[in-house]
């Protein structure tokens, strides 16, 4: 059975990669720099799919966010499998892919009745808010679909690739018509200008060397972004009015890494702090600090 690829070829004539990348992100579930990246190097394939008509929508959905976009036919990756496997995982696809229009159908409705409603949030976390009726509905789905199919252990491999694209075409069709990110309604206009950038996705670069890269509200971080220090410190995730509010990560130039929740620029709440050395602690931190007694002066010893 043949596949076809979705091929990402940069962006469309009178558009730039720092316009695109936000809302490539976005659709893709990855940071904005990887999307930049992506954008940046021409025949990139960044989806298979077994049905010419689920890549064609994805190719669809990447070029209503500014991206050059192909699909291609590939060579028959499946010559292995039975005849019998084959017939069940085209009746799958054909069933995912009437579920996929209804809960598309489903997402269309909610977005006419939530746009004020996004526009108007306060905690932003850089993706689309998706009707939580589509979700579930979708995970049902895709349940019953690989429950009903006693050869799934058999080819376990193609089922999961047909329940994969059709999931990523699920999230990303949904959350293109639920309105997108209430804080960034495109790019920043200009150069940097702390007055004018408000609600947009912008790139400010710094006199010491450090840098930012996403949403932007009254000029300060607010969205989802990644911040640069030069020191190699890095972070990436929620911002709110220029502070670390909600989740991110945060990785130092040694290596260490912590992954969870933030208040006011520091770790508070619940998260994984990993030394350099590989030894975690798992748990809640408060004003930055693990609340286990033993773990934090470990921790503090590390920092």
């Amino acid at each position: 059975m043949p596949t076809y690829k979705v091929i990402l070829n940069g962006v469309l004539d009178g558009l730039e990669i720092n316009q695109v990348a936000p809302q490539l992100a976005r659709v893709c579930k990855i940071p904005v720099e990887g999307a930049a990246t992506l954008l940046a190097s021409p025949g990139m394939v960044i989806k298979r799919a077994l049905d010419p008509e689920a890549a064609a929508a994805y190719k669809v959905t990447l070029r209503r966010v500014g991206c050059k976009a192909l699909t291609e036919q590939e060579s028959d990756a499946s010559d292995t499998s039975s005849s019998l496997a084959r017939q069940h995982l085209r009746a799958l696809a054909d069933t995912v892919k009437n579920r996929l229009g209804a809960v598309a159908g489903l997402a269309q409705r909610y977005a006419a009745q939530a746009g004020a409603r996004v526009k108007s949030a306060q905690a932003v976390t850089g993706e689309s808010e998706i009707p939580r009726t589509a979700v579930t509905q979708s995970k049902a789905i895709f349940a019953r679909g690989l429950a009903a199919v006693p050869w799934a252990k058999k080819s376990f491999r193609a089922t999961i690739l047909v329940i994969a694209s059709a999931a990523i075409a699920t999230v990303a069709i949904a959350g293109f018509f639920a309105g997108g990110n209430p804080s960034t309604g495109g790019a920043c206009p200009g150069e940097y200008d702390a007055a004018t950038w408000t609600n947009c996705v912008g790139e400010v670069s710094f006199p010491d060397g450090g840098k930012y890269v996403g949403g932007v509200k009254g000029g300060q971080p607010h969205g989802r972004g990644a911040f640069t220090w030069p020191n190699g410190e890095r972070y990436f995730g929620e911002w709110i009015d220029g502070q670390r509010n909600g989740q991110g990560t945060f990785t130092w130039p040694d290596g260490a890494r912590y992954v969870g929740e933030f208040k006011n620029n520091k770790k508070h709440g619940q998260g994984t702090y990993t030394r350099a050395d590989g030894q975690k602690y798992v748990g809640q931190f408060k004003d930055g600090n693990p609340i286990s007694r033993s773990q934090k002066s470990e921790v503090r010893s590390q920092k």
